[in-house]
């Protein structure tokens, strides 16, 4: 036996001591945002709670099933015009025992128990200040605000606020010896760039890293009030650099909150009520046996976004959402968030925002979201601190959408009919709404069977990770001349994309070419398709992109190499002069991969078409180099003698 191998027993020994415990995985907490609360009236930092408002207070705690009383804190914030205070309300059976003394040299107040809070004033502005704070008190009684500064914690600091630029901060153990209190003031010089008091319905980033002392110099860490899914995730260990990734905090203009229910991670809720001046929790349903209680009221109605909604994203990599709604009963707001579904790898969920347009039951607003998806939309009527409706909308996406135009291989013409596994690959319907991307794709009447839109979703979606959506416009077998502005196809060519509103469409996918080869000129279909483009971009208001396939294959009439070339060029021209993208090549694709019409395509068809659709498209978008008109020259017609 090796050196190594006693080492690799003892580590399967223990593997299996745990398998056999029975021991269930941790659940922890996953606040997305918090409150800050207005001060009620002066606030004295003395480690107790009477001058504060407890109701907008976040529970976090690494092991729910557990460790909630013995290992975890509430965290409140409020503000003045003078500071931005911090509480600390920790659940920890060994309190206040941080190893380290503020006086020995080489020692970090992280490594035992330690409040770290970090803030983002003016987040992602030129006057955004990053603000990391480390809050400790030493085993020799002494304690430290210490802060550094910068995204990456890297720009300047501040050793000892408590002694040089006004911070306070005070601890006060529990009677019962089960915890203790830990409370801060900081000025608002410390906080935001210019020194000036945040004020009601700003914004900041916020998050916790809170650390225990588990044993002679070992500690456990809590990390809350983030984002744990979604592009960019910070690695746990160092969240630090990734302020994008930390919560929300809204400072609110009056106090008295309704308390927000305390979020796991594996999406469960549970109530907290105010029992006097503080909150508690109701953990009744931990157990998974009892009902959870769902929220109080009537069911609001949301008219807008249906569901399976896919947004096209804009170049920040995000969308705003409009949001439209009823509700059945007065109310005095409406809000919504957004959480991120289980599994779904990219995206960041959203605290609630308050809708701003409320009339007569009426309720409208925006909520912007990170490309991703699905997201499930939740939304509370709020009357006197009360949830007196709620509803939700399961599955809605920030991702791509595509418009497929052209003759009948762009259409539903093929055989069999295709279907998107991936739940993220929709189609838009007639009437608006969304369903799953399967069978005939809705728009296109050319035929009622198979398209390849569905497989290309599917490449899509599982290389970027974002909800995709088409729309087809092909109506009928034309030339290229019958899409010439003023023409029907030309018509509803516009209303299809103006169905996704402004900015709505990355591109059109076009597939024609095929009846051109019976008499069109190079320059005759590149003038003729140039005139479509433009015409339709200032129609609808913004630079829609297109991707011009290289298709002429028409084996009906023969082999007509001299027309398909022509048809070929044409297309290549538009490439090479910057008017559309390259699209993928079809002339290589012979009978093998056609029906027995020799025109459509078959399975193999439809897959290969599918395969180099999705070739073009993420090079173009997604490639670490993106393909520009310029470079888009790849491609060859056929060559007499040649052809399929």
């Amino acid at each position: 036996m090796s050196k190594a191998d006693p080492w690799l027993l003892c580590v399967l020994s223990l593997l299996l001591m745990l398998a056999l415990s029975g021991r269930a995985p941790a659940t922890p907490t996953e606040n997305l945002g918090i409150p800050v609360l207005p001060a009620p009236g002066n606030v004295a930092i003395d480690g107790r709670t009477g001058d504060w408002d407890l109701s907008g207070g976040i529970f976090a705690c690494p092991d729910v099933e557990t460790q909630r009383e013995t290992l975890a804190a509430w965290i409140h914030l409020m503000y003045d015009r003078e500071n931005l205070y911090v509480l600390a309300r920790w659940k920890d059976d060994s309190p206040m025992n941080n190893p380290a003394a503020l006086t020995a040299k080489g020692v970090y107040g992280f490594f035992g128990d330690c409040l770290q809070i970090r803030l983002s004033t003016a987040h992602n502005t030129p006057r955004e200040r990053c603000s990391h704070l480390t809050c400790w008190r030493g085993k020799d009684g002494n304690d430290r605000v210490e802060i550094a500064y910068g995204k990456g914690a890297d720009t300047d600091g501040i050793k000892n606020a408590a002694a040089t630029d006004g911070a306070r901060q005070v601890f006060v153990a529990d009677a019962d010896a089960g915890g203790y209190a830990q409370e801060i003031a900081l000025p608002w010089k410390l906080v935001t760039s210019d020194g000036k008091p945040l004020r009601p319905g700003d914004r900041l980033k916020v998050t916790i890293m809170a650390n225990f002392t588990t044993g002679d110099r070992q500690r456990t860490s809590i990390r809350d009030i983030l984002n744990r899914l979604g592009k960019g995730n910070p690695d746990y260990d160092f969240i630090y650099p990734v302020s994008d990734a930390w919560g929300a905090a809204v400072v609110q203009p009056s106090g008295s909150v309704m308390p927000e229910p305390v979020r796991l991670a594996d999406g469960r809720e549970f109530p907290v009520t105010m029992a006097g001046p503080t909150p508690t929790i109701d953990w009744a349903a931990l157990d998974g046996k009892t009902k959870q209680p769902g929220p109080a009221g009537n069911t609001l109605t949301i008219t807008f976004p249906p569901e399976r909604y896919v947004k096209q994203r804009g170049p920040d990599d995000s969308a705003t959402i409009t949001i439209k709604g009823k509700a059945p009963v007065p109310m005095d707001f409406i809000e919504v968030r957004a959480i991120l579904s289980p599994g779904v790898t990219r995206g960041r969920s959203v605290y609630w925002t308050r809708l701003s347009a409320i009339d007569n039951g009426a309720f409208k607003g925006m909520l912007p979201l990170a490309a991703g998806g699905w997201y499930r939309l939740e939304f509370r009527a709020v009357k006197d601190r009360r949830i007196v409706a709620a509803g939700a909308v399961e599955k809605v996406g920030v991702g791509e959408v595509f418009i497929a135009a052209g003759q009948s291989n762009s259409g539903n013409s093929g055989r069999p009919r295709q279907e998107a596994r991936d739940d993220r690959v929709v189609y838009m319907k007639d009437d608006g709404t969304f369903v799953p991307a399967h069978g005939p794709i809705p728009g296109s009447t050319v035929s009622d069977q198979g398209t390849p839109w569905p497989l290309v979703g599917d490449l899509l979606a599982r290389s970027i990770q974002v909800p995709i959506c088409f729309r087809g416009a092909t109506l009928q077998h034309t030339e290229v001349e019958a899409w010439l502005p003023g023409t029907g196809l030309y018509s509803n060519l516009i209303k299809q994309a103006e169905r996704f509103g402004p900015n709505g469409v990355r591109a059109v996918l076009w597939h024609q070419g095929e009846l051109d080869t019976l008499g069109t000129t190079a320059r005759q279909y590149r003038d003729r398709l140039a005139a479509t483009i433009r015409t339709m971009r200032k129609k609808i208001g913004y630079d829609i992109d297109w991707f011009v396939a290289a298709a002429a294959y028409y084996r009906v009439v023969g082999r007509n190499y001299a027309g398909r070339r022509a048809v070929i060029a044409g297309q290549k021209m538009l490439w090479r002069d910057g008017i559309a993208f390259q699209g993928p090549t079809t002339e290589d694709l012979g009978p093998v991969y056609r029906t027995q019409d020799h025109v459509h395509f078959n399975q193999l068809g439809l897959q290969t078409h599918a395969d180099r659709w999705f070739a073009m498209i993420y090079t173009r978008y997604f490639a670490e180099e993106p393909l520009t008109p310029a470079t888009a020259e790849k491609n060859t017609a056929p060559e007499e003698g040649n052809g399929p």
